[in-house]
C-alpha cells in the first residue's frame, strides 16, 4: 500500500462569514476624499496579519486601491473618492470575504471582518501531517489526521484518503478496519482499481480471499447499496411494541393522535408547505422504525425518548458508542427508515410524531424528557417539530441544520436573506416553550450551515424561545456525522445537567 501524496482540490460549499457593521460617519462636503479602515480577525477573534484588502469602485469608473493588514490585523486607506466601493479581503489559509461600503464626501467608514478558515488548506495540512507520521512509523497518530480530513471532504476525492487510512489501520494489525476503509474508498469510487487490488490482497493475506471476491461481485452486480449493506449493515430482529421489547430492534407503528392532518395544517401550513398531495390520507403501512430500548425502565425510573430524524434512509443509532450512553441515560432511541431528505416534509413530521406517541403507549415515559433531533435536513425538520409541538417535545437538537420562521439577513451577502421556512409558533406554543423547552444547536468550523446556525440561535434568544446552547465542533465540516460525544453533551444540556 502506498502513501497518499496528493488529493484533488474541490471547493466545499461553505460560507466565508463576513461579519461587518459599517459605522458610517456622514459628513457634509464638496467631493472631498474619505477614509475606510478596519480590522480582520479569525473566527477565534485573533488578528490576521498580511491580509490583502482590495477596494474597487462599484460603478467601475473609480479604479481600485489596496491595503495590507499589520500585525494587529488593522488596515486603513485615506484616499477614497465618495462613492460605493466593493470590498474583498483575502488571507492565506482563509476563505475570501466580500462586501461593500459607502464613502461619503469627507466621511469615514469602519469595517470589522471575520474570516473563515479555508478547508482546502486545512485538509492539505492534515494530509501532509498524516503522511509524515505514517512514514515515520506512527500509524495511530496518522490515522487521526486522515479521519479528520475525511470529516470535511466528500465526493470522489475522499477515496484516496480512505486508502491512506486503510494503510494506517493495516500497520496497526487492524485488518477488518483496513478492509472497511478500502470498501469505503470503492463505495465512493467503484472504478478505483488500486483499492480493488488492495481489498483482495489484504483479505488474501488473512486467508479470506473468497470474502473479497464475493464482496466485489456484489459491488459490481448488485450495486452500491447492496455492497454497503454487506460491508456495514447489521441485521436486527423485528418486534411489536406492544410486547415492550428491549435492546435493538425494528418495529412497525400505527398512526398516533399527534399526526392528525387538521393539527398539521393549523400548525405547519398548507398541503403545499407539507409537500404532500392535497386530501391524501396518512398511513404507516409499510413504514419501519429502528429502535433501541435500554433494560430496566420502570414507573419509578421511566425512560426518556430521543426521536431521530435522519437525512438518510436509515433511522438507527449513528454511532455504536451511543449504546452505553443510552443505557446510562435510560433514553430510548427511535428513528424512521426511508424518511431521509427526499421524503416530503409532512411525511417526516408525521413519522416523528407517530414514533413519540407509540413509545409513550408501550413504555413508562418521563414526559419531560421527550426530545427530537436531526442531522442536516433532519435537523431542519426537528426544528419544525420542537417549535410547533412543544406539548410533545420538550427539547430539540439541531445538528448541522435548522430552520426559522422569519427572514434573516445573510451576514456575508448584503441584500440577501435566509427565507422563513416555518410559520411562527402560536402564543400558546411560545408560552409552553418558554416554560420548559431547551434547544441545542450544533455546527462545525467548516459546516456550510455554520453562519446560519449561529444566526438562528441568536434569534431564538432574542425571541425568548426557551433555553439554548450552541456547540461548535472545531475543525470539522458538515459531513462529520452525529456521534456519541455530541449526543452526550446534548442530552446533558436538555436534561439540565449542563448550563444552557
Amino acid at each position: 500500500m502506498r502513501t497518499l501524496e496528493t488529493m484533488s482540490h474541490r471547493r466545499l460549499a461553505l460560507f466565508a462569514l463576513l461579519l461587518w457593521a459599517p459605522c458610517l460617519i456622514w459628513a457634509q462636503g464638496d467631493g472631498r476624499e474619505g477614509r475606510a479602515s478596519g480590522s480582520v480577525l479569525s473566527a477565534r477573534g485573533l488578528p490576521i496579519a498580511d491580509a490583502r484588502v482590495r477596494l474597487e469602485a462599484a460603478d467601475g469608473f473609480g479604479g481600485a486601491v489596496s491595503a495590507v493588514t499589520g500585525g494587529d490585523g488593522r488596515w486603513s486607506r485615506g484616499d477614497l473618492a465618495p462613492r460605493v466601493w466593493s470590498v474583498s479581503i483575502e488571507a492565506d489559509g482563509y476563505r475570501q470575504a466580500r462586501g461593500s461600503v459607502e464613502i461619503t464626501s469627507g466621511g469615514s467608514a469602519t469595517l470589522e471582518v471575520v474570516l473563515e478558515a479555508d478547508p482546502d488548506v486545512a485538509v492539505q495540512e492534515w494530509l501532509r501531517q498524516g503522511n509524515i507520521l505514517l512514514e515515520s512509523g506512527v500509524p495511530g497518530a496518522a490515522q487521526a489526521f486522515y479521519e479528520q480530513a475525511i470529516s470535511v471532504v466528500f465526493g470522489p476525492q475522499v477515496a484516496p484518503i480512505h486508502k491512506a487510512l486503510a494503510r494506517a489501520h493495516f500497520l496497526q494489525d487492524r485488518v477488518d478496519e483496513a478492509v472497511q476503509a478500502l470498501q469505503m474508498a470503492l463505495l465512493t469510487d467503484p472504478s478505483d482499481t488500486e483499492a480493488r487490488t488492495l481489498v483482495r490482497g489484504v483479505l488474501s493475506g488473512a486467508g479470506r480471499e473468497a470474502e473479497a471476491v464475493e464482496w466485489l461481485r456484489v459491488l459490481d452486480q448488485e450495486g452500491l447499496a447492496a455492497a454497503a449493506r454487506r460491508a456495514f449493515g447489521t441485521e436486527v430482529p423485528e418486534f411489536d411494541l406492544s410486547e415492550s421489547p428491549t435492546g435493538r430492534f425494528r418495529a412497525a407503528l400505527r398512526p398516533g393522535p399527534h399526526s392528525d392532518i387538521d393539527r398539521l395544517l393549523t400548525r405547519i401550513g398548507s398541503w403545499e408547505e407539507l409537500g404532500v398531495e392535497e386530501g391524501s390520507s396518512w398511513t404507516t403501512e409499510g413504514e419501519s422504525f429502528e429502535v433501541y430500548v435500554p433494560e430496566g425502565g420502570s414507573e419509578a425510573e421511566p425512560y426518556g425518548i430521543f426521536v431521530w430524524v435522519s437525512p438518510t434512509a436509515r433511522g438507527s443509532v449513528t454511532d455504536r458508542e451511543m449504546i452505553p450512553l443510552l443505557d446510562a441515560e435510560r433514553m430510548i432511541w427511535i428513528g424512521a427508515n426511508q424518511a431521509g431528505n427526499p421524503r416530503p416534509r409532512g411525511d417526516r413530521i408525521r413519522l416523528a410524531l407517530d414514533a413519540a406517541a407509540a413509545l409513550e403507549g408501550a413504555y413508562p415515559i418521563d414526559s419531560s424528557r421527550v426530545y427530537v433531533g436531526g442531522y442536516s435536513g433532519g435537523g431542519r425538520t426537528a426544528s419544525t417539530l420542537a417549535l410547533h409541538y412543544p406539548e410533545v417535545f420538550t427539547g430539540g437538537v439541531y445538528f448541522m441544520g435548522v430552520d426559522f420562521y422569519r427572514n434573516i439577513a445573510v451576514p456575508d451577502q448584503p441584500g440577501k436573506l435566509w427565507g422563513a421556512v416555518l410559520k411562527p409558533p402560536s402564543e400558546e406554543a411560545r408560552q409552553l416553550i418558554r416554560d420548559r423547552s431547551r434547544f441545542v444547536f450544533i455546527t462545525g468550523t467548516y459546516d456550510f450551515n455554520r453562519a446560519q446556525t449561529h444566526a438562528y440561535r441568536d434569534e431564538y434568544l432574542g425571541d425568548g424561545l426557551g433555553s439554548s446552547i450552541v456547540i461548535e465542533i472545531p475543525d470539522v465540516g458538515h459531513y462529520y456525522g452525529f456521534r456519541a460525544a455530541e449526543l452526550e453533551t446534548a442530552l446533558k444540556s436538555l436534561d439540565g445537567a449542563a448550563d444552557l
